[in-house]
């Protein structure tokens, strides 16, 4: 008894499933058919018509019910002032309105900044005591805008080789420069006796002056100028001595 009421159930249940699977691939055949069956529109029959919007007529205006709607066919881009009426039946010719004109903004121009700031405190040299000197005599150097730890900058040298010189009222600076060059030369003429050390000053003095034509001295051109904490001022020319105190 089990055994066949088990062939029953299977049978019934084989069944079902052929009888669902059959409607639904009549389902799909049906579906396609009506897809296939809908008419389209062909281009002689299509009119499209697109009005500029500003032109038409509000809902308080009267409408004719046989006027067909505006189409408006997908992949044309329209401006407000375009309007567009095509026919492929001969009757119109296809119209474009040209778009208004618009001026282009003007792009802002980016500022150009100055890769160093200019500022009106750097030092400033007005005057020298004298701009012909030898090494170790004093000169004075009046401006504005020094500080108390000036750097004085003679070409000829290191540029750190005259630091921390303070100044008198933040307008003059007093100091003798060394320079490095001049110790050098003493320190090669001290291993000579005093007799031959004058005579080599002498014939140094001589050779120089020929070539710069400066008399008194191996005289070389060089330039001064002040270096602080407000910036650094313009370089003043001067002529310096270097076998002066030696």
């Amino acid at each position: 008894m089990e055994t066949e009421r088990a062939a029953k159930t299977w049978k019934i249940l084989v069944a079902i499933a052929i009888i669902a699977l059959f409607i639904f691939v009549a389902r799909n055949i049906l579906a396609k058919k009506q897809v296939g069956s809908t008419p389209r529109n062909t281009p002689s029959d299509s009119i499209v018509q697109v009005q500029n919007p500003e032109t038409v007529s509000r809902p308080n205006s009267a409408i004719d019910p046989n006027t067909p709607a505006p189409i408006w066919t997908p992949g044309e881009f329209l401006t407000p002032t375009t309007a567009i009426s095509t026919t492929t039946q001969g009757a119109t010719t296809p119209k474009t309105s040209t778009p208004a004109q618009t001026t282009p903004s003007q792009t802002p121009t980016t500022p150009v900044i100055p890769s160093k700031p200019i500022t009106s405190n750097a030092p400033v040299i007005e005057s020298l005591s004298k701009t012909k000197f030898g090494n170790g005599e004093t000169i004075t150097i009046i401006g504005r805008n020094f500080t108390e730890n000036n750097a004085v900058i003679i070409s000829i040298d290191l540029p750190k080789s005259f630091v921390n010189i303070p100044s008198a009222g933040g307008t003059s600076i007093t100091f003798a420069p060394r320079f490095k060059i001049s110790k050098s030369i003493g320190y090669n003429l001290s291993k000579l006796s005093a007799e031959k050390k004058q005579l080599a000053i002498e014939k140094i003095t001589r050779i120089q002056s020929s070539k710069t034509g400066i008399a008194g001295g191996w005289y070389v051109e060089a330039t001064l100028s002040i270096e602080n904490e407000y910036g650094k001022s313009s370089s003043v020319p001067i002529l310096v001595n270097l076998l002066s105190g030696i």
